[in-house]
């Protein structure tokens, strides 16, 4: 008989992590890396959910994090400091891969003292966008057509724009916020979500595309980002 999934998703700060690290290794088990989820950036508020429903005093910017590109530092997620800890595990054998997703939260934005990725990737054009004219970014919030752009509509990982990864300046772009991490002792990237997983058919891309244009090859284009950055510096 199959036993229950384990209660909750990945580690919430650097002592579970190193105490499961720990505990593996004494006992023998084989470990060369771990994976940090989604919390490791701080959560989003499907980390905090009943029935796949964003329970509502998890629906605020505290955890809306996705796209900070920064480690997670509230009451629930803590990461800060990382080198140390990296260095530790690096150490033992264990390398660290922090997930990755492709989806900026509009709560990183200019009311945010700590990152304001959403504002400027959408002033550089950097996000899908809503029509061919200007700069408005395309919305998610797991609603319709309309509620997704509704103020303070929240899903499972807030209310999202997606890197437009067929811009080869929003691939530096997302680039740029990733090897700081890596420079922090982070072994590489899961990247996660690239179906793309969540999408509306009619957004719109660089050079006058439209999502079906760019559906098949919008994660190979964010490998491209990394295999391009990787390549250049590091």
């Amino acid at each position: 008989m199959i036993p229950n999934n384990p209660p909750g998703m990945g580690y919430r700060n650097w002592q579970e992590v190193e105490s499961v690290a720990g505990k593996l290794k004494a006992d023998g088990f084989p470990l060369d890396g771990i994976f940090l989820d989604l919390q490791w950036f701080g959560g989003v508020p499907g980390t905090f959910s009943e029935s796949g429903q964003v329970l509502p005093q998890y629906s605020g910017c505290k955890f809306r994090q996705v796209g900070s590109f920064q480690w997670g530092d509230n009451d629930q997620f803590n990461f800060q400091n990382p080198r140390p800890p990296l260095a530790r595990l690096a150490e033992k054998g264990i390398h660290v891969v922090n997930i990755e997703e492709g989806y900026i939260d509009t709560c990183n934005n200019k009311d945010n003292p700590k990152n304001k990725n959403f504002d400027e990737a959408t002033a550089a054009g950097f996000l899908a966008k809503r029509s061919f004219d200007g700069n408005d970014a395309a919305l998610f919030a797991n609603g319709d057509d309309t509620g997704d752009y509704q103020y303070g509509a929240v899903g499972y990982f807030g209310q999202v724009g997606m890197i437009d990864t067929s811009s080869e300046a929003a691939r530096q772009w997302f680039w740029s916020k990733h090897l700081p991490i890596l420079k922090d002792g982070v072994a590489g990237f899961w990247t996660d979500l690239g179906e793309p997983e969540r999408f509306r058919w009619w957004w719109k891309y660089n050079g006058g595309l439209w999502h079906q244009d760019i559906h098949n090859v919008w994660d190979l284009n964010r490998a491209r980002s990394f295999y391009e950055g990787y390549s250049k510096d590091l």
